[in-house]
Protein backbone atom coordinates (compact mmCIF):
# COMPACT_ATOMS: atom_id res chain seq x y z
CA UNK A 1 0.00 0.00 0.00
CA UNK A 2 2.90 2.25 0.77
CA UNK A 3 4.57 2.50 -2.30
CA UNK A 4 0.72 3.35 -4.20
CA UNK A 5 0.22 6.15 -1.74
CA UNK A 6 3.78 7.36 -2.50
CA UNK A 7 3.14 7.24 -6.67
CA UNK A 8 -0.27 8.62 -6.03
CA UNK A 9 1.24 12.07 -4.11
CA UNK A 10 3.69 12.12 -6.41
CA UNK A 11 1.36 11.98 -9.27
CA UNK A 12 -0.32 15.25 -7.26
CA UNK A 13 2.33 16.32 -6.52
CA UNK A 14 3.26 16.79 -10.50
CA UNK A 15 -0.46 18.34 -11.45
CA UNK A 16 0.05 20.76 -8.88
CA UNK A 17 3.45 22.42 -10.52
CA UNK A 18 2.91 21.77 -14.08
CA UNK A 19 -1.15 20.79 -15.02
CA UNK A 20 -2.34 23.33 -17.63
CA UNK A 21 -5.22 24.17 -15.97
CA UNK A 22 -5.48 26.53 -13.06
CA UNK A 23 -8.49 24.55 -11.18
CA UNK A 24 -6.65 21.06 -11.44
CA UNK A 25 -3.55 23.06 -9.93
CA UNK A 26 -5.51 23.57 -6.85
CA UNK A 27 -7.68 20.53 -6.58
CA UNK A 28 -4.19 18.93 -6.48
CA UNK A 29 -3.12 20.93 -4.04
CA UNK A 30 -5.98 20.75 -1.82
CA UNK A 31 -5.30 16.91 -2.14
CA UNK A 32 -2.04 17.16 -0.97
CA UNK A 33 -3.17 18.12 2.36
CA UNK A 34 -3.66 14.98 3.15
CA UNK A 35 0.35 14.06 2.88
CA UNK A 36 2.74 14.03 5.85
CA UNK A 37 6.52 14.70 6.46
CA UNK A 38 6.98 11.58 5.08
CA UNK A 39 4.89 11.53 1.85
CA UNK A 40 7.83 11.99 -0.78
CA UNK A 41 10.41 14.82 -1.05
CA UNK A 42 8.40 16.40 -3.71
CA UNK A 43 5.55 17.13 -2.04
CA UNK A 44 6.51 20.22 0.25
CA UNK A 45 8.37 21.59 -2.97
CA UNK A 46 5.21 21.08 -4.94
CA UNK A 47 3.28 22.81 -2.40
CA UNK A 48 6.25 25.58 -2.18
CA UNK A 49 6.43 26.03 -5.36
CA UNK A 50 2.34 26.36 -6.17
CA UNK A 51 2.34 29.31 -4.27
CA UNK A 52 4.41 30.79 -7.15
CA UNK A 53 1.67 29.85 -9.38
CA UNK A 54 0.41 32.25 -11.64
CA UNK A 55 -3.41 32.16 -10.70
CA UNK A 56 -4.15 33.57 -7.47
CA UNK A 57 -6.58 30.89 -6.42
CA UNK A 58 -3.76 28.46 -6.71
CA UNK A 59 -1.50 29.95 -4.09
CA UNK A 60 -4.36 30.80 -2.02
CA UNK A 61 -5.17 27.01 -1.84
CA UNK A 62 -1.10 26.57 -1.33
CA UNK A 63 -1.11 28.58 1.84
CA UNK A 64 -3.88 26.89 2.92
CA UNK A 65 -2.85 23.64 2.29
CA UNK A 66 0.41 24.21 4.40
CA UNK A 67 -1.52 25.77 7.20
CA UNK A 68 -3.20 22.60 7.36
CA UNK A 69 -0.05 20.50 7.11
CA UNK A 70 2.15 22.37 9.59
CA UNK A 71 5.30 22.05 7.79
CA UNK A 72 7.70 24.98 9.73
CA UNK A 73 10.13 24.37 6.71
CA UNK A 74 7.77 25.87 4.69
CA UNK A 75 7.99 29.78 6.79
CA UNK A 76 10.62 31.22 4.69
CA UNK A 77 8.54 30.81 1.45
CA UNK A 78 5.21 31.83 2.97
CA UNK A 79 6.89 34.96 4.71
CA UNK A 80 7.72 35.65 1.21
CA UNK A 81 4.18 35.16 -0.24
CA UNK A 82 3.18 38.15 2.15
CA UNK A 83 4.13 40.51 -0.29
CA UNK A 84 1.78 38.84 -3.09
CA UNK A 85 -0.56 40.91 -4.96
CA UNK A 86 -3.51 39.33 -3.97
CA UNK A 87 -4.77 40.11 -0.67
CA UNK A 88 -6.16 36.90 -0.40
CA UNK A 89 -3.29 34.91 -0.64
CA UNK A 90 -1.61 37.35 1.83
CA UNK A 91 -4.28 37.01 3.97
CA UNK A 92 -3.68 33.02 3.72
CA UNK A 93 0.08 33.26 4.40
CA UNK A 94 -0.24 35.22 7.61
CA UNK A 95 -2.76 32.97 8.64
CA UNK A 96 -0.40 29.94 7.75
CA UNK A 97 2.50 31.79 9.65
CA UNK A 98 0.14 32.15 13.10
CA UNK A 99 -0.39 28.54 13.11
CA UNK A 100 2.99 27.51 12.56
CA UNK A 101 3.92 29.96 15.36
CA UNK A 102 7.12 31.59 13.02
CA UNK A 103 8.53 33.67 15.49
CA UNK A 104 10.60 34.35 12.69
CA UNK A 105 7.74 35.93 9.99
CA UNK A 106 7.37 38.81 12.91
CA UNK A 107 9.03 41.32 11.54
CA UNK A 108 7.04 40.43 7.92
CA UNK A 109 3.69 40.23 9.40
CA UNK A 110 3.84 43.67 11.57
CA UNK A 111 4.90 45.31 8.23
CA UNK A 112 1.42 43.75 7.03
CA UNK A 113 -0.57 45.18 9.90
CA UNK A 114 -0.37 48.85 7.66
CA UNK A 115 -2.15 46.63 4.75
CA UNK A 116 -5.56 48.64 3.13
CA UNK A 117 -7.89 45.43 3.10
CA UNK A 118 -8.92 44.76 6.58
CA UNK A 119 -8.95 41.34 6.68
CA UNK A 120 -5.40 41.03 5.93
CA UNK A 121 -4.78 43.46 8.78
CA UNK A 122 -7.16 41.41 11.01
CA UNK A 123 -5.54 37.75 10.12
CA UNK A 124 -1.72 39.46 10.80
CA UNK A 125 -2.67 40.23 14.25
CA UNK A 126 -4.36 36.79 14.68
CA UNK A 127 -1.00 35.24 13.81
CA UNK A 128 1.06 38.18 16.20
CA UNK A 129 -0.89 36.80 18.72
CA UNK A 130 -0.79 32.95 18.38
CA UNK A 131 3.33 33.40 17.98
CA UNK A 132 3.62 35.29 21.06
CA UNK A 133 6.65 37.40 20.46
CA UNK A 134 6.61 40.57 22.69
CA UNK A 135 7.78 42.98 19.78
CA UNK A 136 4.77 42.67 18.23
CA UNK A 137 3.04 44.85 20.84
CA UNK A 138 3.62 48.27 20.01
CA UNK A 139 2.17 47.33 16.47
CA UNK A 140 -0.62 46.49 17.91
CA UNK A 141 -1.05 48.72 19.99
CA UNK A 142 -1.70 51.03 17.05
CA UNK A 143 -3.92 48.79 15.37
CA UNK A 144 -6.38 49.34 18.41
CA UNK A 145 -7.26 52.82 16.77
CA UNK A 146 -7.93 50.76 12.98
CA UNK A 147 -10.89 52.35 11.44
CA UNK A 148 -12.19 48.13 11.30
CA UNK A 149 -13.73 47.24 14.62
CA UNK A 150 -13.02 43.40 13.88
CA UNK A 151 -9.32 44.43 13.31
CA UNK A 152 -9.17 45.91 16.95
CA UNK A 153 -11.50 43.37 18.46
CA UNK A 154 -8.33 41.49 16.74
CA UNK A 155 -5.68 43.22 17.88
CA UNK A 156 -6.65 43.82 21.73
CA UNK A 157 -6.98 39.69 21.62
CA UNK A 158 -3.33 39.17 20.40
CA UNK A 159 -2.45 41.70 23.43
CA UNK A 160 -3.89 40.19 25.54
CA UNK A 161 -2.30 36.75 24.36
CA UNK A 162 0.64 38.57 24.76
CA UNK A 163 0.67 39.30 28.30
CA UNK A 164 0.13 43.53 27.56
CA UNK A 165 -3.09 45.62 28.75
CA UNK A 166 -5.37 46.78 25.73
Amino acid sequence: LFPYTTLFRSGLARLAQHDQEAEVRRAAVAALSFASPEAGPDVLPALQAALGDADWQVRQEAAQTLTRLRWSPSAPVLIATLQDNAWEVRQKAAHALGVMRSSEAVGALVGQLDHPISNVRKEVAAALGAIGDPSAAPALQARLQDTDIDVRKTAARALTLLGQAS
